[in-house]
């Protein structure tokens, strides 16, 4: 099997338009702004998520991220999103990284291939630990966050927050 994780760029957005309209608009807490765009507003899209790695064009109390996508043998099947540093309310809700697979694509264990994937790049960020929250009845992806290692902080207002050691 080969895997690429690959940062999005806008000159991909040919390739990568069908792949965003297969992931939910907002499906256990992950939101795919991209999801039932046009390909014109898609190519916008990839070029502000560009922009946003580069810590472009930030609206006010947005910080940096970098949004990947996961390749199995050179197909897409996750997006996945780093966010360079926490501000208050990122500690609360969203948490440094955020990942979800195409639903034709779950139950092949490549959302652990993902997160273990971003968990490296967020080391090359020199994050010593990141946070990483999911719904809390979402059994995939906390079961996932705790096989990369993933600790249970707390559970609030139906969502788990787990912190995991990059050291």
């Amino acid at each position: 099997m080969n895997t690429l994780l690959k940062a999005v760029n806008p000159k991909d957005s040919i390739l990568l338009y069908d792949f965003y309209q297969k992931i939910p608009a907002n499906e256990c807490g992950f939101k795919n702004d991209a999801y039932n765009i046009s390909k014109d507003e898609f190519v916008k899209y990839l070029q502000k998520k560009y922009d946003s790695s580069q810590g472009i064009n930030l609206k006010p109390n947005r910080v940096p991220s970098t949004e990947f996508i996961l390749y199995i043998n050179n197909i897409p099947v996750g997006i996945g999103r780093v966010r360079h540093y926490l501000t208050e309310e990122l500690l609360n809700h969203a948490g440094h990284i955020s990942f979800a697979i195409a639903p034709e694509f779950r139950g092949q264990c490549y959302a652990t291939i993902l997160l273990k994937s971003l968990l490296e790049q967020a080391k090359m960020l020199n994050l010593s630990k990141v946070l990483l929250t999911c719904n809390e009845n979402n059994v995939g992806s906390y079961k996932t966050i705790e096989k990369n290692g993933g600790k249970l902080d707390r559970i609030h207002s139906g969502e788990r927050f787990y912190w995991i050691d990059l050291a």
